[in-house]
């Protein structure tokens, strides 16, 4: 099992630390922390890119 830290964490998903901040304190971004450190695995980032999946709009059956 892959484990991140934040740093890494937001260079997965190409954003800064502050918006892995916003997105943990919001519930948004699963994490562990193991005294004061916050990690995340593998699949706590999995998760919040499912989260964050759009589908696509139907058009109708248009070609």
């Amino acid at each position: 099992m892959g484990v991140s830290n934040k740093k890494e964490a937001a260079k997965l998903l190409r954003v800064s630390t502050e918006t892995i901040d916003r997105y943990r304190k919001k519930g948004k971004l699963p994490y562990r922390k193991i005294g004061d450190r916050v990690l995340f695995t593998e699949s706590d980032i999995t998760t919040f890119l499912e989260s964050c999946a759009v589908k696509g709009k139907d058009n109708g059956g248009a070609a």
